[in-house]
């Protein structure tokens, strides 16, 4: 896609002008560095020890129930099974 160069929001305008409604990220304080009032995209941040597929594989369960509601604007996280209280 060439997208490589693009951060913050500049990914997130392009990904909204390419028709994404949803965007996965590990970037944990993407919620705090982006104002996603009135967007049309939505984020589900990964949170786990790291970023190495393996961890990420286990929630993909979680990760489905997450995308089956989620709303333009909105940001949620989806927790490795182990870091839930």
């Amino acid at each position: 896609m060439g997208w490589s160069e693009l951060e913050n929001g500049d990914l997130l305008d392009e990904a909204e002008r390419k028709g994404f409604v949803v965007m996965l990220t590990a970037d944990k304080n993407i919620k705090k560095q982006q104002a996603m009032t009135g967007r049309s995209i939505a984020l589900v941040v990964l949170r786990a020890f790291n970023n190495a597929i393996e961890s990420h594989v286990v929630m993909i369960d979680e990760v489905e129930r997450v995308l089956a509601g989620i709303k333009g604007g909105e940001v949620l996280e989806v927790l490795h099974p182990d870091m839930k209280p």
